[in-house]
């Protein structure tokens, strides 16, 4: 994927913003996981030790029924890759953030 992809812009600019956010201790982008049984990529992960959540946000360059459903079921694997962490699941796209 190129560095001037739509995607990679979205997520750098929402990176940028929420750097500010003095609540998380962790923040991290692209990060890919793999576990005995699921695997996928972070676009974005932050984690918030006073609340014990981990905030994940899945980027798509558009709104459609389609991303948003693949959106879900990205997150929904994250869920099922780490049961015994708290994970909230935030859609992002142009149009809509939207959490799930």
């Amino acid at each position: 994927m190129s560095n001037n992809s739509k995607h990679d812009k979205i997520v750098d600019n929402l990176e940028e913003r929420l750097i500010k956010n003095e609540n998380y201790e962790y923040i991290g982008k692209n990060i890919e996981y793999k576990t005995k049984k699921y695997e996928g990529e972070f676009d974005i992960i932050l984690y918030n030790s006073k609340a014990d959540k981990w905030h994940y946000y899945e980027v798509k360059s558009n709104y459609t029924n389609e991303n948003w459903k693949k959106a879900n079921e990205q997150i929904n694997r994250a869920r099922k890759a780490y049961p015994n962490d708290t994970i909230r699941g935030i859609f992002v796209s142009p149009q809509y953030i939207k959490r799930i």
